[in-house]
């Protein structure tokens, strides 16, 4: 009785959640040029790329779904959040007086 109640839980929940969404999850590297990489990341493509060498091995996790993000893609979340954080962090340093 309980796994019945809990089917229709889960049914009536995803006909109000709308449909599934699917996101984009291309390499940028694959198709922005170098000026691109390095305005967007900060980074040139080829430190980009010994990043993810070197920490490919521990980021990356085989899911049973093949849904999860590549060990590339992580990597250049990781980096635009810093970078996001970073100029967020020198607006608020300029608003209150001190120098950039």
């Amino acid at each position: 009785m309980d796994a019945v109640f809990v089917y229709y839980q889960r049914r009536r929940l995803r006909r109000l959640r709308g449909p599934r969404i699917m996101w984009d999850r291309s390499n940028p590297l694959d198709f922005m040029d170098d000026v691109d990489v390095h305005s967007k990341f900060r980074f040139v493509r080829a430190d980009i790329l010994y990043i993810i060498a070197l920490i490919h091995d521990v980021i990356n996790y085989e899911s049973q779904r093949e849904l999860g993000l590549s060990s590339s893609l992580q990597v250049l979340g990781c980096i635009l959040r810093a970078s996001d954080v970073q100029a967020l962090t020198q607006k608020q340093l300029r608003m209150r007086g001190f120098p950039a």
